[in-house]
């Protein structure tokens, strides 16, 4: 049984050069740069669409899951994706994020809203590319620091 104290973390002097070392990693590349904050602020924008639209607080998480499933959905046939079309189709298919961001933006409808999942769908079968593209990029002594600070700019 644990006891409800942990014990502290032990600082080391070279986590912040390591950091430090780390951070520029994710935006090498035009391919990585794409990945940096866009689920989170995606999906808080969906919520201020929804309620824009009027949408019904209920809705909210029924709209929601359908969005997870999707995205679900995306990163299950990612693997599978990439393989029969390629890695720099996957890639483009993030292209078209930004696209579904602009049409829900200037013409907000409830006709719309399967642009949301599609989204999702199309970004998760992106994204494991993308990773990989970034694991490839970096050298193994800043590996793991990178790919956790990339996780942390896309969640």
């Amino acid at each position: 049984m644990r006891s409800a104290r942990e014990k502290p973390f032990p600082r080391h002097p070279a986590h912040l050069p390591l950091l430090s070392a780390a951070a520029p990693y994710p935006s090498r590349g035009p391919q990585l740069r794409l990945a940096h904050g866009q689920p989170v602020n995606g999906a808080l924008a969906y919520f201020l669409l929804y309620q824009e639209l009027g949408v019904g607080i209920g809705w909210f998480g029924i709209l929601f899951a359908v969005f997870q499933l999707a995205g679900a959905l995306g990163g299950a046939r990612a693997h599978a994706f990439s393989e029969r079309f390629g890695a720099k189709a996957s890639l483009f298919l993030m292209l078209l994020s930004p696209i579904f961001y602009i049409l829900l933006g200037l013409l907000p409808s409830l006709w719309l809203l399967p642009l949301i999942p599609a989204n999702a769908l199309l970004w998760n079968l992106a994204y494991p590319v993308l990773l990989e593209r970034l694991n490839l990029a970096v050298g193994s002594d800043v590996r793991a620091t990178v790919l956790s600070l990339a996780a942390m700019a896309a969640a």
